[in-house]
């Protein structure tokens, strides 16, 4: 199914909110980052390059990634080529699955490193190689230092805080969990 373009960032938001709270909140992440994420990646299918428009299913990055999550299929050819990545409540929950892949590998390369630390690299070695941005970490630097346009999880974690600040009612489960169904966004 393709979507029409809001036009606004709020608007492509709201089209993913629920799922992405449902799904993140589930697998332990926070709503607001993992919508950052997919913002960040492909503007939830309507970034410039991101081709058809809308559609979850969707490639950018010279047809390397994939989804709304921009999953490469260099790296992640099983999951791009399963029934499930037509989903977008599973590339959500794929993207949540490498983000805490992420974390197990820079928690235990680097056990006494601050949470603070420890969750900006989880979010730059989505975009970057894991073992680079533990280097960078291991030597006090900048995660990002590795990153696309070096600003990667800067930029998520920014986004995320001005979402929960302005629109929390969108990245916060309702009392007693969700209404949303997988089948919603299929």
């Amino acid at each position: 199914m393709i979507l029409q373009d809001p036009k606004t960032r709020i608007g492509r938001i709201k089209l993913y909110a629920a799922m992405v709270t449902e799904i993140a909140s589930v697998n332990g992440e926070r709503p607001s980052l993992v919508l950052a994420l997919g913002y960040r990646e492909s503007w939830l299918t309507f970034a410039p390059g991101y081709k058809p428009k809308g559609d979850p299913c969707g490639r950018g990055d010279s047809g390397f990634a994939h989804g709304i999550f921009q999953i490469d299929h260099r790296y992640h050819s099983a999951f791009v080529n399963s029934p499930g990545f037509e989903s977008p409540a599973e590339q959500c929950g794929y993207a949540c699955s490498l983000l805490a892949e992420n974390r197990l590998y820079i928690s235990h390369a680097l056990p006494s490193i601050r949470s603070s630390d420890l969750e900006r690299g989880v979010y730059a070695a989505y975009n970057a190689s894991v073992e680079k941005v533990t280097r960078l970490l291991e030597q006090g630097l900048d995660p990002d230092g590795c990153t696309t346009g070096k600003d990667y999880s800067r930029y998520i974690f920014t986004f995320a805080q001005a979402l929960e600040n302005s629109y929390p009612a969108l990245v916060t489960l309702p009392e007693g969990g969700g209404d949303f169904e997988l089948e919603d966004v299929s």
